[in-house]
């Protein structure tokens, strides 16, 4: 009996030197491996929004923004520094939503929140995703929530052994490819993807779907408007651009959806739905992606969209 408790509590010893000894081997000596992918452009968009004085535009979502917005257009129409923070979807939206509370929102900050759908559960989909954004950047870490720990612990040993593997391999186990859309790199200052390959996403039955809508992520967004005006600045929705060809549903379908946000939300939305129909062949890679046109095209309708906003919000505070 005595060597079998020997056993057991030489095996608790060994697996708590196990749990403490790899994660501070990765933490002290192999360190953050994933600094020129994609997800590392985060890095980038929020020290951009940190570095600004005064109101800013802060673009929100998925990849939808990053791959649909030409930023440039947008501050030389506002007069207002624009920041990108778009990033992968298979973060979550409240992953997104909360970057607004990793930098100092100005007064006068107008924030778009561009989501593709607003049905999620409020958590990260993709907790191997998160780990090579995250990594050991302390400044990143409030963006997960207290509900996706548990998934985070989980995926932390394959992050772990690839990351190792990166370390180890050194230089070898980080070659980007050239013209990657999907690296660091790729980004412009503003936050916008600015390396875009010759493509065109081919569009199937179930490519195009009109959004759904659920009481967690309403709830959410109202929580995080007041949270904007909390800080002077100012929530708005905007509408994001929707493959227009033989798959897509009906316009009526979408303008039951807008209605229905328009009346769950607190914030306003700033765009009509249907007006970001933009014909297939402007999409490459997925169904959210634009290519230079399309993002063009999405960009004057968003400024059209907020200068409209703009107007109607002066003539109501002039009342």
């Amino acid at each position: 009996m005595k060597r079998f408790v020997k056993k057991i509590f030489i095996f608790f010893l060994l697996f708590s030197l196990t749990l403490v000894v790899f994660p501070a081997f990765h933490y002290y000596v192999v360190g953050n491996q994933y600094l020129g992918n994609y997800q590392a452009a985060l890095l980038d968009k929020t020290r951009r929004a940190q570095s600004v004085d005064g109101p800013k535009i802060l673009l929100i979502g998925d990849s939808n923004v990053p791959f649909g917005f030409q930023s440039e257009l947008i501050q030389e129409a506002f007069h207002m520094p624009v920041v990108n923070m778009g990033l992968h979807g298979g973060l979550g939206n409240a992953f997104h939503e909360n970057m607004l509370k990793i930098i100092n929102l100005s007064e006068g900050d107008i924030i778009a929140v561009c989501h593709r759908s607003f049905s999620d559960n409020g958590l990260i989909q993709d907790a191997n995703l998160a780990w090579i954004t995250l990594e050991f950047h302390k400044e990143l870490w409030p963006l997960a929530t207290r509900e996706d720990m548990f998934p985070l612990i989980k995926a932390y040993p394959k992050y772990l052994g690839k990351a190792t593997l990166k370390w180890a391999l050194g230089s070898r186990g980080n070659v980007a490819k050239a013209n990657d859309c999907y690296s660091r790199a790729a980004f412009n200052e503003f936050g916008d993807i600015a390396v875009r390959p010759s493509a065109t996403y081919t569009f199937t039955q179930d490519s195009v779907n009109v959004p759904k809508i659920n009481d967690v992520c309403v709830n959410r967004l109202n929580e995080l408007n007041e949270y904007a005006q909390a800080h002077g600045a100012t929530l708005l929705v905007a509408a994001y651009p929707i493959g227009s060809g033989e798959f897509t549903p009906d316009a009526a379908l979408y303008d039951e959806f807008e209605a229905e946000l328009r009346n769950r939300l607190d914030c306003d939305v700033i765009s009509h739905y249907r007006d970001y129909f933009i014909p297939y062949d402007l999409f490459y890679d997925t169904s959210l992606h634009l290519n230079e046109e399309g993002a063009k095209i999405r960009t004057e309708l968003f400024i059209q969209d907020l200068k409209d906003w703009m107007s109607a919000h002066t003539a109501q505070e002039g009342h």
